[in-house]
């Protein structure tokens, strides 16, 4: 996502008016699915996405669910893949 709070690193397009005009040409080219991130622009993206109320224009989004920022140790990490 390259939207979101100016000042906020990766972010091009700011204004709420400028989103939607992008995301209006994205879905009349047959798109429908948006994947974000907490990550993308410091989590302004999703929040830009979430003021738009983009659901109820039959998008679907997508987000990735970081709960921690901690680093998880390789035994954790293979325990979780094993079960």
């Amino acid at each position: 996502m390259t939207f979101g709070e100016a000042g906020k690193e990766g972010a091009r397009v700011h204004d709420l008016k400028d989103v939607q005009a992008i995301l209006d040409a994205f879905y009349a080219h047959g798109h429908t699915e948006i994947d974000t991130a907490r990550d993308y622009t410091a989590g302004t993206s999703e929040e830009y996405l979430g003021k738009l109320n983009l659901e109820s224009k039959g998008f679907k989004i997508q987000t990735k669910l970081y709960p921690a920022k901690v680093r998880a140790s390789p035994v954790w990490i293979f325990l979780l893949t094993c079960s």
